[in-house]
């Protein structure tokens, strides 16, 4: 990958980041490119490039580690239903909701049980590929003498 996609794919995704910077679990089909190209062009441009600035390097890490977010399509559905089903429980919960409100809440117990698993299952699942994202930027910082920190 030369110098130039390097820039252009992390610049693509750059934009990205900033167009969605409150929704924690975004989709991947939002991306530029795909999460293997993004990873290795900011490694490439971690590695390579030794003369950033400490600010500019830490934000491609994070930009490394926030790439984890990015959930395949299953698994961004099933968020993504899980969060709207909680919001448009929300103000049904109160003391001053109908019987036959509460009645329909109660119904959907299983469903927002099954759902609440599975966001509690991907959510453990994201938070390991960061791990293993960190160990990569730890690597990378070993490699071109930086600290670990």
């Amino acid at each position: 990958m030369d110098d130039k996609l390097v820039d252009e794919i992390i610049g693509a995704y750059g934009k990205v980041l900033q167009q969605n910077p409150k929704v924690v679990y975004p989709s991947e089909s939002e991306l530029p490119y795909t999460k293997d190209q993004i990873r290795r062009a900011i490694s490439i441009k971690l590695l390579k490039d030794l003369d950033l600035e400490m600010k500019y390097r830490n934000t491609l890490e994070s930009a490394y580690l926030l790439l984890e977010n990015y959930l395949p399509p299953q698994e961004f559905d099933r968020v993504n239903e899980y969060q709207t089903l909680m919001l448009s429980l929300e103000p049904s919960l109160d003391k001053t909701a109908s019987e036959e409100d509460k009645g329909a809440i109660w119904k959907m117990r299983n469903k927002i049980v099954n759902l609440h698993n599975s966001y509690t299952e991907i959510t453990k699942v994201v938070s390991e590929r960061m791990d293993e994202r960190m160990k990569d930027i730890q690597s990378i910082r070993r490699i071109i003498g930086l600290s670990e920190e």
